[in-house]
């Protein structure tokens, strides 16, 4: 693990030469951001998201596994407001997230307004099972990725 809450900038700096290397450092750039939010740090944590999202754009555009990654890693930052501007840079929607102060560890409860806003409300009791925030992250992998581009299984 790289030193808390710090990037290397000089990796930063380079372009990354294969896809399944950059592929590798994006996977271990979203680690470094899960270990950061489980120590607590969630400011760091987002940093690491941000960073990712923004040098890795094509490869999590191509592949809705390594977007799925990304949701887990945001969720678990609690980059709740990087999340809604992810979807709605992909998908075009609108999302608002919000964590609820009490509330079961069931799914995340879910409306869309009038105008079409989606508001989302998650707990910190579901977002301490690790099944539920994978559950939810494949959701909104699966939300945010175009239909049209999806292969039929």
């Amino acid at each position: 693990m790289q030193e808390r809450g710090r990037i290397d900038r000089r990796a930063a700096s380079g372009q990354t030469t294969s896809v399944p290397a950059a592929r590798a450092e994006l996977l271990a750039m979203l680690d470094e951001a899960r270990d950061l939010a489980f120590l607590g740090d969630l400011q760091a944590a987002r940093v690491f998201c941000a960073e990712a999202m923004f040098r890795h754009q094509p490869l999590l555009a191509g592949d809705p596994m390594l977007l799925a990654q990304l949701n887990a890693a945001l969720i678990h930052a609690r980059g709740f407001q990087l999340l809604g501007r992810l979807i709605a840079a992909i998908d075009g929607r609108t999302m608002r997230i919000v964590l609820a102060a009490e509330g079961d560890a069931g799914a995340p409860t879910t409306r869309v307004d009038a105008d079409g806003i989606v508001h989302v409300t998650v707990t910190e009791a579901m977002l301490a099972q690790e099944a539920a925030v994978a559950r939810w992250s494949e959701e909104l992998a699966g939300l945010i990725w175009p239909a049209s581009s999806r292969s039929a299984a």
